[in-house]
Parts: structure tokens; sequence; C-alpha cells
């Protein structure tokens, strides 16, 4: 009832208010134009990991209608730095460069190198192995609400290594995966557990809960400790935007690994990164 009078009130006052309001388009200053790399390699367990690809795009103004402009001119490739074997990604369509050959090594250190319009962009990361995922089970009882229907599933960290994770739920009605981060620090060695629970929005009316029939695609992807980081920063900036409290964070600028050593000053967004992935997919019962 109380949902229904407000959204009553809001036409109401919608009603009054939109002949005597116009819109105002304030000018902003321009940034630089920057280039965003999407270069997470994943090698999922039980695949060959020999298809990868690599998303290139420029940021646009404020107030275009497309987010990102798609790179099409650039020559991209991997380069296994023991080996020195190269990895050429050639672009398709939109932005994607892809790669039907490449060799994924646990623990081996890879080179990224991008060349656009007179500018060379590079970046290194180790490919990083993942736990296994032993067990996925749906409940009402292992998450913050006792009422909500959740998803766990659980995984035996190796004790003979420093390990860090990053955590991908999407469900087949999502438009957006969720993320979350985790590291071995304290649990070192033992068996761990992941829960993800989704309430129903009540700004929206929108059913969010899982129901009947859903299928959740689950990722466990073993990243490094620089990897990790730059994710929890990342994640931070999007927590600090929700709920518009005064109170919040100032945001800052998170800059990944990737450098522009031709001008520095013209620094790219985005990250690269090569890691070992386990995945499961869950049908709500």
């Amino acid at each position: 009832m109380k949902r229904r009078f407000f959204y009553a009130l809001l036409g109401m006052f919608a009603v009054v208010f939109c002949a005597c309001t116009d819109v105002v388009q304030v000018d902003l200053p321009e940034g630089q134009q920057r280039l965003v790399v999407d270069a997470a390699l994943h090698w999922k367990q039980g695949s060959t990991g020999v298809e990868q690809e690599i998303r290139l795009s420029l940021t646009q103004k404020y107030y275009r209608n497309k987010e990102l402009l798609p790179v099409s001119d650039a020559r991209v490739k991997v380069i296994n730095s023991s080996s020195l074997e190269e990895f050429e990604f050639v672009h398709t369509t939109e932005g994607r460069y892809r790669c039907t050959n490449f060799k994924p090594v646990l623990q081996q250190r890879y080179r990224l190198l991008v060349a656009h319009q007179g500018d060379t962009y590079e970046a290194e990361e180790v490919m990083t192995a993942t736990a296994a995922i032993t067990e996925v089970k749906q409940s009402v009882v292992e998450g913050g609400d006792p009422e909500v229907p959740e998803i766990s599933f659980w995984y035996r960290d190796d004790v003979s290594a420093e390990n860090y994770y990053l955590i991908r739920f999407k469900s087949n009605r999502d438009v957006l995966p969720y993320y979350e981060t985790q590291k071995d620090e304290f649990s070192n060695g033992n068996l761990m557990k992941e829960v993800w629970e989704k309430e129903d929005d009540e700004d929206t009316a929108v059913n969010e809960e899982f129901q009947k029939g859903d299928s959740i695609g689950i990722q466990l992807i073993g990243i490094s400790k620089s990897h990790y980081q730059f994710m929890n920063l990342l994640l931070s900036q999007y927590d600090n935007g929700q709920g518009g409290s005064p109170f919040k964070a100032v945001p800052v600028l998170v800059k990944g690994n990737v450098i522009n050593t031709t001008d520095p000053s013209k620094y790219p967004l985005g990250y690269f990164s090569v890691s070992s992935v386990a995945q499961e997919e869950y049908l709500f019962r």
C-alpha cells in the first residue's frame, strides 16, 4: 500500500512540474580521450584455453549515447616471457581481438603489447592458479536474511601458496554480473565457502530473489595480489556510488597495470590478467 501511494504521489508531482521544467545540459570539462583495455585471459578448467579475446575501446564524451567507442585499428599480441612465443590477436568486430592458438601455462609470466595510433601500451601478469569448486547448493539459511534464498559453493584453498580470488555470479535474469574478492590470509588451506543472495528491489518493485528455473553461473577466478588490490579499489568505488549518502568517500581514478610506454601521460584504463578459472552452472530448484 505504501509503495502504491508513493508512485501515485510521484506521478502527481510529475504532472505538476513537467510543464515548467526544462532539460538543462551542463557544459562539463572534457577529459583526454583514453584507450580502454579489457584483457582478461581465462583458462577454464577442463579446456585447452586456446581461444582468448581482448576488447579495446576509447572513452567518450559524457553526453554521447554510446558509452565506449570500439577500436578496430590496433595491433595486439601477448608474449610468453620465457619462451618468447608470440600470440597474435586479430580484430573481428566491435573492438574484439581474438586469438585461437594461445598456450596457457600456470605460473608463467605473459606480456601484453598493444600498438595504437603511434602509442605502445604494455602490461605483464602471471598465469594464476585457482581451486576447484567441490560443491554447489541452494538454501535459505546461509546468507544474511533467513527468509531469502541463496546460492552457496565450496572450494579447498591450496595450503602451499598465498591465494587471491575473484568470484563472479550471474543469473540468467541479470544484465550485469556480481563480483566479490577473496583471499586466504586467515583461511590458508581451509575449505572455503561463498554465498550469494538477492533481495527484491523495494524502489522498483522488481523481483530480484532467486526463483525456480533460474540458471546461475559461478566462476572462481585465480588472480594475482595486484589484481586483487585493483578489483578491491574498483568495487569500493562502485559501492561508494550507491545510496546517495553525502558521507561516501570521494571517487578517485582507478588505474590498472597497463601503461603507455610512448607517452606515460596518455595512460589507458583497464587491466591485463591471465587466470585459471573454475566454473559451474546451477539450476535453481
